[in-house]
């Protein structure tokens, strides 16, 4: 894999190795090798240049997250920070577990420190089990498939979603945060695997996504 060398701003990004291992290289003397499972948080802020590049003879697929800063925080200096896959705290549920990253869930918080309020977890599901997630009633919020074959949502509203699909979730743009929403999840095979991310509704574009081979 070829290194690749971003100049990037005014912006956060997550990303998440889910095979092969990822070395990782910034201007900020950063340089950590990233194995499947985790997560790196980077606050661009004013400006960030960073190199990713596999290592050995690894072929590393990421998963990344872009979300646009507040306009009051796009010159804060730039930061990183390596959520490894084993420091992130476990929920266990029936049939399955929830590994969170980031953010406040339920009485459980990620080690993640955003400099904006996210929250990002990992649903695991085994072979029909199903998990009710929820989530504040007026945040946006979408899902990304990592394996399986899930269904979303109720009989009378159902989406289906195999490895790679994603989908954005419907928000009240009135409504109260105290207030919860609640996402049905089915798994139909086994080892189901989910993400799920979640921010404060956001009176712009919420972020970008990309898929890295």
């Amino acid at each position: 894999m070829k290194t690749a060398q971003s100049y990037l701003w005014k912006s956060a990004h997550f990303s998440l190795t889910f095979t092969g291992r990822l070395e990782h290289i910034d201007n900020g003397g950063g340089r950590d090798i990233l194995e499947p499972g985790d997560v790196q948080y980077m606050n661009a802020g004013w400006a960030a240049r960073h190199a990713e590049e596999g290592v050995e003879e690894d072929i590393a697929h990421t998963l990344q997250l872009w979300l646009n800063l507040p306009k009051g925080q796009r010159k804060t200096e730039t930061s990183y920070q390596n959520i490894y896959a084993e420091d992130a705290p476990v929920i266990n549920v029936r049939d399955g577990f929830v590994k969170v990253f980031a953010g406040d869930f339920g009485e459980v918080k990620g080690p993640l420190q955003s400099i904006v309020p996210i929250t990002l977890a990992e649903i695991n599901l085994e072979k029909n089990a199903t998990y009710k997630h929820l989530l504040p009633e007026n945040h946006n919020a979408f899902v990304y498939v990592l394996s399986g074959d899930m269904d979303l949502g109720t009989e009378e509203k159902r989406v289906n979603l195999t490895k790679h699909g994603v989908a954005t979730l419907t928000y009240k743009d009135d409504g109260d945060p105290a207030r919860r929403s609640e996402l049905t999840i089915t798994s139909k095979r086994r080892r189901g695997k989910l993400l799920i991310y979640w921010v404060p509704q956001l009176k712009r574009k919420l972020s970008r996504m990309a898929l890295l081979l």
